[in-house]
């Protein structure tokens, strides 16, 4: 039995992968333009009721290809906390939700996935960041038992 399709699938497949983009190419809007994710398989512990990273690893550093670029900035996270805790994004230095509340407050032991939606209006250089804060000061871990964490960032053309 011959597959008569075998050598146009390789062929397309080759085109696909071959594809070099000019400068000016200007995708369509909704069109994503770049992924960037990053991983954290440690155990960070942090017990302060300010912003922190506890020292993880979850950054996303992007240069977006233009001013109207919308990036959609998501993850999946472990978090185990003897008490109330507050998680979000933040974009360089701007919390990406609410003041105290980030974009989720919980309690306790919890796989967290959460996401926002940011229009930088730029075309410098940032960094996403995942950051938790201990409401009530209490021990918070990320990465408890041997939970991974990661986070993603897509930009999209806008």
């Amino acid at each position: 039995h011959r597959d008569l399709h075998k050598e146009y699938r390789r062929q397309r497949q080759m085109c696909i992968r071959d594809i070099t983009l000019g400068s000016g190419v200007t995708f369509p809007e909704g069109h994503v333009i770049k992924v960037t994710h990053s991983k954290d398989s440690g155990i960070r512990t942090h017990g302060s009721n300010s912003w922190s990273k506890a020292g993880n690893t979850l950054d996303c550093v992007v240069t977006p290809k233009s001013t109207s670029s919308i990036f959609l900035i998501g993850c999946c996270i472990g978090v185990y906390s003897t008490g109330d805790f507050s998680c979000t994004f933040f974009r360089d230095s701007t919390n990406l939700g609410d003041a105290n509340d980030g974009i989720s407050r919980l309690v306790n032991k919890n796989n967290f996935g959460g996401g926002v939606i940011d229009s930088p209006n730029t075309t410098s250089t940032i960094t996403y960041s995942f950051q938790i804060r201990a409401i009530d000061s209490a021990t918070t871990s990320l990465g408890y038992d041997d939970a991974e964490s990661f986070m993603y960032v897509m930009e999209i053309q806008g």
